[in-house]
């Protein structure tokens, strides 16, 4: 009966063990339901109404957004890497080296945040006046109901 006791409590141990794991490791979306970027922005693209023409104008800017984005990232990987390998591998690096991939990485952070704000630049373009009003007014709203994450949404909306 000891025997049985013991590995019935060593069971439950472990299975409260993997669970605590399971549940800390565990999907995060139903936290973010209302709170995270891609849901205000849904709400947004909703509110906006757009039109099946603006829709299909947006996809296509889109498209063509995250295929630069995708680009761009992997040049800044390649470049990440180089600087890394250069840097732990040689024992005396130099730094004229070092600096021109530190520079390339500076100015292709600069060409992604450029790239960002004239992706802006045009979907604002492709909005009406009235969808323009309804938008500056989401994100006055969302910037003052979360002030501690100004910055983030002035990150992905640059302008009031």
């Amino acid at each position: 009966m000891k025997k049985r006791t013991t590995l019935f409590i060593f069971g439950i141990v472990v299975f409260v063990f993997f669970s605590a794991q399971a549940f800390a490791y565990g999907p995060h979306e139903k936290g973010m339901g209302k709170g995270g970027f891609h849901h205000n922005a849904r709400e947004v693209m909703e509110a906006l109404q757009l039109t099946d023409a603006q829709q299909d104008e947006l996809h296509a800017m889109c498209k063509v957004s995250r295929e630069k984005v995708a680009a761009n990232w992997k040049k800044f990987e390649k470049l990440q890497a180089s600087l890394s390998e250069r840097v732990l591998t040689t024992p005396k690096t130099s730094e004229a080296g070092c600096e021109e991939i530190i520079n390339q990485i500076a100015e292709l952070k600069s060409q992604m945040v450029k790239n960002r704000l004239e992706h802006w630049v045009k979907f604002i373009k492709i909005l009406d006046s009235d969808q323009k009003e309804i938008l500056s007014g989401r994100l006055k709203e969302f910037r003052t109901k979360r002030s501690k994450q100004k910055m983030h949404m002035k990150r992905y909306f640059p302008f009031p």
